[in-house]
């Protein structure tokens, strides 16, 4: 049980400093509600034909109707195929994910975003990151 605990303690240490080590690179920002999108581009790894990274979407303001500024997510893409889709998702009470994630989903596989619209900002995000592995 005392492991177990350890175990929660340093779980807790490691996902509140995540989004202060990493190298958070602007993605584009949405010109309607000034919400802005950024790829860690420390982390970003290729295994086999797949590509692993973190982005980050921070809103202008705080989102008071589910209490949070900014959502951090993990992802897993396809450059060759062009798709992508988040393996976990985790939402942060401050902007920039500077505050220990209050919330997270899992088992998000089942959603693949095949991006089309070479001005959206799901678009914009895969091909940022295709290039940056290239």
């Amino acid at each position: 049980m005392i492991v177990l605990k350890y175990l929660i303690l340093i779980l807790l240490i490691f996902f509140s400093n995540f989004a202060k080590s990493n190298d958070w690179q602007l993605v584009y920002e949405n010109t309607l509600n000034e919400d802005k999108v950024f790829i860690d581009i420390s982390n970003i790894e290729k295994k086999d034909k797949l590509l692993y990274f973190w982005d980050m979407l921070s809103h202008k303001e705080y989102n008071e109707t589910h209490k949070y500024w900014s959502v951090t997510a993990y992802i897993e893409a396809n450059c060759d195929e062009f798709w992508y889709r988040k393996l976990r998702l985790l939402m942060h009470e401050e902007a920039m994910g500077a505050s220990p994630a209050f919330f997270e989903t899992k088992n998000r596989s089942h959603i693949i975003f095949r991006p089309k619209k070479e001005k959206s900002g799901q678009f914009i995000l895969l091909k940022k990151a295709c290039d940056l592995i290239k």
